[in-house]
This record gives C-alpha cells, sequence and structure tokens, in this order.
C-alpha cells in the first residue's frame, strides 16, 4: 500500500459535485466545511470508482434510473441489490450519519476495526494465561524458576524456566496466537537487549513475574468476596485460627471460617456445611489480645461482622484457650453467648502423646519403630537391602514418625505389624500378607552377618534384630493396634471438612465406652500376639533358621539378697508356710 505525506487534491468537477451537495443539503450541514476545504487541481483526472453489478440504465436493475420493470424476478433483483457493494456502502454510510459519526473516523473505521480485532485477540491471550496460573496453583507448584525468566531466554529449550514458563512454551506449540505473541516478545526483547536497554519497555508480554503475581491477587480478592458473600448470606459463623512458625522463623496465623450454605438441587434443598481458609497473616504480638485484634482486622477486611460469630474452636495453648486472657475470653467479653470448643481432635491428639510416653517400654517401642525408618532412609544400600526383600510391583516405604503428625504412629505400627483383626483365628492367611514386619527381619539380619557393610553397621543391624524379634514388642504393638483401632477412626472425623456436632459426639461417647470395655480385656491382645509370633516365625524358620525369635515373654530371674554370716534370716525374709530352700531362699 502507497503512503502520502499529505491529502491528495481532487478534481474541480469532484468539487463542484460536492458543492452542488452542499448547497441542496444532500451533504448534512455539520458536514460542508470538511468537504468545501478539500484541496483541487484542474490537472487532476478522475479515476472511475470500483464497478458493481449494478447499472443504473438497466431496467432490470432493481435501482435503475429509467425504472424497474422486471416484476417477475423482483425477489431476485431486491436481493442481487442487497449484496452489491453499492447498498453495503449506502448503508455503512446512513448508519454513520444516524450516529452522528465524524468523517475522520469513517476514514479510521479499518484502523478501528484492527484495533478491536488486537483487543479480542490479547483478551484471549489473557484467558490462556490466567487458565494456567489456576492450574498450577490448584497443583501446588512453585510458579517460578531459579533464572532464564527473560523473555529473550524463552526459544532457549535446554534450559528449565519454571512450571508457569514451560506450561505457556508447550501450550504456545498448538496455539497459534500464543506462539505468535512469544515469537513477538523474544523478537522485541532480543532487540532492547541489544541497543543496551534495560526492561521491557512498552512490550507488555503477559509473562512477567508481576502478571502472575497481580493475576494471583486478583484471583484471591475474587474468592475472598465469593467467601464474604457467602458468610454474609448464611447470617451466622464459627471461626478456627492456630499459629505456628515457617520456615523463616515468622510466626503465622491461619484463619478457618465454617458456615453453612444452602442451596437448590432441582426440587431438593441441600445445606452444605463450608469450611473456607480466608487469610494467613503474620504474627507480631502473640498474646490474646494481639490476635484477637488481628481476627477482627481480618474479618474487617472482609466486610464480615464479628456479632455473627457464634462459636470459635482453639487448641489448649494459653493465648487461644486462656480463660482470662485468652482469644476467646475477649470474644465472651464481646458476645456474651458465644460458644468456645476446646479442639477435640487436639485434646485426642495430646491424650495419645502421652499414653506413647507414659512407660519406658512405650518409648523404647515407638524409638524402636523410628530407629528403624532412619536405619534404611539414611544409606541406599541398606534401603537396597530392604527393597530386595519386597515385592518390585509392589514397594513399601516405612513411616517416619513425625512431631506434628497426629497418624504417623498409627500408621507406621500398622505398616510393620498389620492390623489388629488379621491377627485372629478367623482371618484367612491371605489378609496376613499385608505388612512388612518380615520383610525388615530378613533385610537387619542379611546386613548384620555381611561383609559388605561396617561393623558399626552391623552391629546396630543386630541390635536393632534383636529388639524387633522380642516377644515384648509384638506384645506392645497389639496393646497399641488395639488402642488405634478405636481412636483413629475418631481422630480422622474429628479433622473433616463436613464434621457434624451430633456425629461427632456420638463417636467420642462410643470411642470411650469402647476404650473402658476393652481397658482390662488382656487377652485378646494376648492371643493376637501369640497368633503373629506363631504366623512369622513359621514363615521366618523355612527360609532361614539362624533367626531367633521369642515365642514368649522370658521369665526373669528372682533376686536374691546375699546373707551374712550371723545375720538374722527373719530381719531380711520372712518364711511362710510352704517356703523352702529350694523355692529360692537361702539354707
Amino acid at each position: 500500500m502507497q503512503a502520502y505525506n499529505s491529502k491528495l487534491p481532487i478534481s474541480e468537477a469532484k468539487y463542484k459535485d460536492l458543492v452542488n451537495l452542499c448547497e441542496t443539503n444532500a451533504i448534512p450541514p455539520r458536514y460542508h466545511q470538511v468537504y468545501l476545504s478539500m484541496s483541487r487541481k484542474s490537472t487532476v483526472r478522475d479515476a472511475l470508482a470500483e464497478t458493481d453489478d449494478e447499472d443504473d440504465t438497466n431496467l432490470s436493475v432493481f435501482t435503475s434510473v429509467e425504472g424497474f420493470v422486471d416484476w417477475i424476478h423482483v425477489y431476485e433483483r431486491i436481493k442481487d441489490h442487497e449484496e452489491s457493494k453499492n447498498h453495503r456502502e449506502a448503508s455503512k454510510c446512513y448508519m454513520s450519519d444516524s450516529r452522528e459519526q465524524s468523517v475522520d473516523g469513517l476514514f479510521n473505521r479499518v484502523q478501528w476495526s484492527q484495533r478491536e480485532h488486537e483487543v479480542i485477540k490479547r483478551r484471549k491471550l489473557a484467558e490462556t494465561i490466567i487458565e494456567i496460573v489456576k492450574v498450577v496453583g490448584k497443583q501446588g507448584l512453585p510458579f517460578r524458576g531459579f533464572r532464564y525468566e527473560a523473555a529473550y531466554n524463552l526459544n532457549n529449550t535446554a534450559v528449565n524456566h519454571g512450571h508457569f514458563l514451560e506450561i505457556v512454551l508447550l501450550i504456545a506449540k498448538s496455539n497459534i496466537d500464543l506462539n505468535d505473541h512469544i515469537t513477538k516478545a523474544i523478537v522485541e526483547r532480543e532487540k532492547r537487549a541489544k541497543s543496551g536497554k534495560t526492561g521491557r519497555g512498552n512490550l507488555f508480554t503477559f509473562l512477567s513475574p508481576t502478571t502472575v503475581t497481580n493475576i494471583i491477587q486478583t484471583i484471591c480478592k475474587l474468592l475472598l468476596l465469593k467467601i464474604s458473600e457467602e458468610v454474609n448470606s448464611a447470617g451466622i459463623y464459627s471461626i478456627t485460627m492456630d499459629t505456628t512458625m515457617d520456615i523463616s522463623t515468622h510466626d503465622q496465623c491461619v484463619f478457618v471460617l465454617r458456615y453453612i450454605k444452602d442451596r437448590t438441587e432441582g426440587t431438593r434443598s441441600i445445606v452444605e456445611v463450608k469450611e473456607r481458609v480466608v487469610a494467613l497473616k503474620n504474627v507480631i504480638s502473640s498474646s490474646g489480645q494481639g490476635l484477637f485484634d488481628l481476627l477482627k482486622l481480618t474479618l474487617d477486611s472482609m466486610n464480615i461482622g464479628l456479632d455473627n460469630c457464634v462459636a470459635d474452636a482453639f487448641d489448649g495453648a494459653a493465648n487461644m484457650n486462656g480463660q482470662y486472657k485468652g482469644v476467646q475470653a475477649k470474644l465472651k467479653e464481646v458476645l456474651p453467648r458465644h460458644i468456645h470448643t476446646w479442639c477435640h481432635a487436639h485434646v485426642l491428639n495430646l491424650v495419645l502423646q502421652q499414653t506413647t510416653s507414659c512407660s519406658v517400654t512405650v518409648i523404647s517401642f515407638f524409638g524402636l519403630l523410628q530407629e528403624l525408618f532412619v536405619f534404611f532412609k539414611e544409606s541406599y544400600k541398606r534401603l537396597n537391602v530392604y527393597e530386595n526383600q519386597n515385592n518390585p510391583s509392589r514397594p513399601s516405604h516405612l513411616i517416619n514418625i513425625g512431631k506434628t503428625r497426629w497418624r504417623s504412629k498409627n500408621d507406621a505400627v500398622i505398616k510393620i505389624f498389620g492390623r489388629i483383626d488379621m491377627w485372629n483365628e478367623s482371618a484367612k492367611n491371605d489378609d496376613k500378607k499385608q505388612f512388612v514386619y518380615v520383610q525388615i527381619v530378613f533385610a537387619l539380619y542379611e546386613i548384620s552377618v555381611t561383609n559388605d557393610f561396617s561393623n558399626c553397621v552391623r552391629s546396630t543391624a543386630q541390635s536393632l534384630l534383636g529388639r524387633l524379634t522380642r516377644y515384648e514388642t509384638v506384645l506392645t504393638a497389639m496393646l497399641f493396634l488395639q488402642i488405634y483401632k478405636f481412636t483413629t477412626a475418631l481422630s480422622d472425623y474429628l479433622q473433616t471438612s463436613g464434621l457434624d456436632y451430633i456425629q461427632a459426639w456420638r463417636k467420642i461417647d462410643g470411642t470411650i465406652k469402647s476404650l473402658k470395655e476393652n481397658q482390662r480385656e488382656f487377652l485378646p491382645v494376648s492371643a493376637a500376639a501369640k497368633i503373629f509370633i506363631e504366623f512369622v516365625s513359621s514363615v521366618i524358620w523355612e527360609n532361614e533358621s539362624d533367626i531367633d525369635i521369642e515365642l514368649e515373654l522370658p521369665e526373669k530371674r528372682r533376686k536374691t539378697i546375699p546373707k551374712r554370716s550371723g545375720e538374722n534370716l527373719s530381719t531380711n525374709h520372712n518364711i511362710g508356710d510352704g517356703d523352702t530352700p529350694e523355692n529360692g531362699l537361702p539354707p
């Protein structure tokens, strides 16, 4: 297309026609100045405009100046006229005039159309980018890479650009618009880099970390607005909050709102219990007053009134559960009818923690489970020995007993010893294969007797093997399997998002009754330990007869106190009826 530096003049004849049209008001008066001010030259020749199918002198044409006579084909002629260029252009001019558009607007119509097309194209690109951000966030993946995030690096496929940009580049292979956009961004960024300029300039790529951050913050605002609308629609709600220290040693407080949402499904009205995390705030003051002020500030930012908070659920920390200065006390000062609940999942966890640390035997047992995990996990050679004892198609890893994972002890015991229901007379042999006790025993024995490991490792393996094959270890395991049979189901339910208060109290009451009924019932535990020992010993001795396994509790030797000559026996031991020297008394 040829470009001009100034407006081109028109011919004298065309200018006279425009003057006549203005004088007869065929051209609206508001456009007279535009047309009459056009430059003209006598040397300019008129060029014929683009021809049309219609001919003004043809009587069969619907717009013939001589009149229309072809009434038999009137519908065809009208259709031809509506599809003609003259009609389309006249219609556009009429619509533009009716909207009072200027001549400049008519001249820039093409440019506006191109701009509209570009806007639509960029909106589609933005929608694609937003969807990618949502997918990465849903999967819990980090967005950014370590480096190579600049636009001029995107054509380098040998480096890692981070999850977000890698997904963008993958989709660009099948999305032409996105691919063109990325190519343009790379070219423009390379030009700026070669010219020594820094930054993106006026180039908007939608791919920068700033854009991703803005998208995430916008999504967060929309989610909080939706949650706020649902909470205010519900009328009342309860609050749950807790604090913990993150890896950067900052104390973070999480706020969770619990409310009821009504929805209609067909002709039915369904009530749903919703639990939504609404904020994660940095704690400046961990006192009860400081946390209460932070709670009010968070609710105010969401336009949620504190007056509608009817209940709370906190742990047993003094700044939360304190009777006088805790957050729950501050809430009751403002809301006298406020209901406070000490989180029963936390209470149950404290009880189980105390149960597993009240006896040296129990402490030694769970210490053994953790030592087994560390022993195999800290060396790939030892781990290979253990994995070779397992089915390659179903690898079975040991469980780490964490301090904050409430189920870890339950999972660790079940992983090694199986479930308590597996060790009764009615259990099938196929059910007795879902535990790794035998594999651990074989792995420890192999490590202890082979010369491929150091003496220290072999000694540790022998010590662990001896502790694992003791009858006391198996008996302790069966005891806690019996306890966890009742408490684990309750702990899982108390951490359910859609928890029902009435059902929770029923489960708590049922668990307490079951524990009381079984607290003196030791025979099932002893029978389970006996069945377990008989089963694993038969399996182990079929393959290796040198492994010693205790089949019952060893008898402890009675302690005798040596007597000095001339010492009166009656001052040290009262000899009752039936007491004889053969029973262990000194002669």
